[in-house]
């Protein structure tokens, strides 16, 4: 257990995924009971129904990014043996067949446990966003069974491996059972959030001294072209946070993290200030339910 504690600390640090969890749940049922007057929306969440389906919401989003971690850290064990060799894995704190073998039970137990809770708490649609996005995790996992060969194009797998956050987005609305508010809301929502959320791929691979092994961003597309993917990922998640009608507040984080990405081709070595900015950026638009005026 004392293993997995300090795994935790290291690598999946509790409050930042609770916040991004917890954002997905408001967000969620903002958008969900976005046409509802105020009172409509207050009664509906104080219902215990409605809790345990935040519950549910907040739990399985909450395995998905704690499973999606395991799963990194176990496909780039050997990357991290040359650039990152304190990190647990590559520092001996598991064995590679350990950490596989707890990989392949957390995702049967959340097909197996988890799909069935969901339909039963939250109904068939949320069920079957839940199983979408759940499968694709396990391809994600086995890189669509191409090999390492997809990483040899950093820009399409970021693509196969953001597509994902569409169906967590109209899931994290599905999971309150309003037909009416998961259609074009959930799609918007997950495309402002697959647009901040790449965003942040790209800005965390800004390092100009980081090891080649890693493939940067940066090191395979140059200046310009990473600075044009910073701006036009936040020009898309501007896009639909502007179809979702919200406050003004988003435009300015979208527009400084956008102007942030400039140091990319001046001050290259300021990198974490971009870094820092897109991911405030993304924690916008996960919490975008805050900005709608729906709660």
């Amino acid at each position: 257990m004392s293993r997995w504690l300090a795994y935790f600390k290291e690598r999946f640090p509790f409050p930042v995924y609770v916040l991004l969890c917890a954002g997905y749940v408001v967000s969620g049922f903002a958008l969900a009971f976005r046409d509802f007057n105020d009172g409509q929306k207050i009664r509906n969440f104080v219902k215990v129904p409605y809790l345990m389906n935040a519950a549910v919401a907040f739990g399985a989003i909450f395995l998905f990014f704690f499973l999606l971690r395991m799963m990194d850290e176990f496909k780039d064990f050997k990357k991290d043996q040359v650039a990152h060799p304190t990190r647990p894995l590559p520092r001996g704190l598991f064995e590679p067949i350990e950490f596989q073998q707890m990989i392949d039970r957390l995702w049967l137990g959340g097909l197996l446990l988890g799909s069935p809770l969901v339909l039963a708490l939250a109904g068939t649609p949320a069920a079957l966003f839940y199983l979408l996005f759940w499968f694709y995790l396990w391809a994600m996992y086995k890189e669509f069974y191409i090999g390492a060969r997809l990483q040899n194009f950093p820009l399409l797998y970021a693509c196969s491996h953001q597509i994902i956050l569409l169906p967590i987005s109209c899931f994290a609305i599905a999971c309150f059972g309003n037909e009416e508010g998961y259609s074009f809301s959930a799609v918007l929502y997950g495309v402002a959030v697959l647009g901040s959320f790449f965003s942040y791929e790209v800005g965390r691979k800004l390092d100009p001294k980081a090891p080649l092994i890693l493939k940067t961003y940066l090191t395979v597309y140059g200046r310009s072209l990473t600075f044009f993917m910073v701006v036009a990922l936040q020009g898309l998640a501007a896009t639909a946070a502007y179809h979702l009608e919200v406050a003004p507040w988003i435009y300015v984080i979208e527009g400084l993290a956008a102007a942030s990405a400039l140091l990319i081709l001046f001050k290259p070595e300021k990198f974490k200030v971009v870094e820092a900015m897109v991911s405030v950026s993304l924690v916008a638009h996960i919490w975008i339910g805050l900005a709608t005026g729906d709660l």
